[in-house]
């Protein structure tokens, strides 16, 4: 048995006589078709209870060349507070957008996600842009943030995978309830490294959503994760030990999300969450995607993304990996964003 009294972050549990009664060798052993099942098992009896419904602020964010309505709004999940903003052109006709799920990223921090500029997906969208709606969710824990206005969600912020895919679902039958420019027949979702991963599980998960664009995302964390050439499970277990620890560090990040608070849960648990969290397992309920990656990828290795490759049957081509050589984990200067936009110009703005 490895006690908790070896974990510097874990010193409260410890006083409470917390034990570790695993290894991360244990933890990290390949999922099998049981804990698979398990998953989908959830999934299918997960509750969708939507209420409260409020519109809270109305303001205005840049799109590339152009200026959308952001409107913000709260709502209810299960009796949990959510919130998350909807950015529209002005004046478009009912049912004349495609809806963009835009999942962020989030940093070790957990900062605010601040719109005030507009966002990223504008430089995918380009001058398509005003043919779409973004839906923008709130992750839970965390805050959005547009100009005077912030929005903030109940919850555990360091719930970053499955728990936020919950809310862009949740979100995403708000939208669709308060906005009727979007056509509900046309909705992708996209998201950047965690926002990609996540992207990546909200597509598995609702059939509302026709297509999924992840740049950079994470697809499991049992393997493909760890540092190359290096033994993974010894990592995190050095990690777990090291009172110096840099806060920013991929072990850190991955010991918030998934151990730290939890050591006294028995392993089967820790490993259903990773086991959600980790979408390649799941590749087959996915509809049309797009992975997009760089070769020289550090925070999330590109091996994310060739393992997913690997897992596809044939040649399908509505559902591609894009690996960049020489790129690293921002995709700007590579022929990414435009080869996203034809992808969703053809499986969302086609010919209704």
């Amino acid at each position: 048995m490895l006690l908790c009294a070896h974990l510097p972050w874990a010193s409260v549990a410890c006083a409470q006589g917390t034990a570790r009664a695993w290894t991360f060798a244990e933890l990290l052993r390949p999922p099998d078709a049981v804990e698979l099942r398990r998953v989908d098992e959830e999934w299918a009896r997960k509750p969708w209870a939507i209420s409260d419904v409020r519109r809270v602020g109305v303001t205005t964010v840049p799109m590339g060349e152009h200026v959308f309505e952001a409107r913000l709004f709260t709502y209810a999940l299960n009796g949990s507070r959510g919130c998350g903003a909807i950015i529209v052109p002005s004046d478009a006709p009912p049912r004349s957008l495609a809806g963009l799920i835009d999942i962020g990223d989030i940093r070790w921090d957990y900062p605010d996600r601040d719109l005030t500029r507009g966002a990223y997906v504008a430089r995918i969208l380009g001058d398509r842009a005003r043919e779409f709606a973004l839906i923008v969710p709130c992750a839970r824990g965390m805050a959005l943030r547009m100009g005077e206005w912030r929005v903030e969600a109940d919850g555990d912020r360091r719930d970053a995978w499955e728990g936020v895919a919950e809310d862009a679902i949740g979100f995403l039958t708000v939208a669709l309830s308060v906005t009727p420019e979007i056509d509900s027949q046309r909705v992708a979702a996209y998201g950047y490294s965690r926002g990609g991963g996540v992207a990546l599980i909200v597509g598995e998960r609702d059939p509302r959503v026709r297509a999924v664009v992840a740049f950079a995302g994470p697809t499991d964390w049992f393997s493909a994760m760890g540092r190359p050439g290096q033994d993974w499970p010894a990592q995190l277990e050095h990690a777990s030990r090291d009172p110096a620890l840099p806060m920013d560090s991929r072990e850190s990040q991955y010991l918030d999300w998934f151990v730290r608070g939890r050591e006294s849960l028995a392993l089967a648990n820790l490993r259903r969450r990773l086991v959600g969290a980790s979408p390649l397992y799941f590749a087959e309920k996915l509809p049309p995607f797009q992975i997009h990656h760089g070769e020289r990828d550090s925070p999330v290795p590109v091996r994310n993304a060739t393992a997913l490759q690997a897992r596809l049957s044939d040649a399908d081509p509505s559902r591609r990996v894009f690996i960049y050589r020489g790129a690293g984990h921002f995709l700007d200067e590579t022929t990414a964003p435009a080869t996203a936009r034809a992808f969703l110009i053809e499986h969302v703005l086609r010919e209704r």
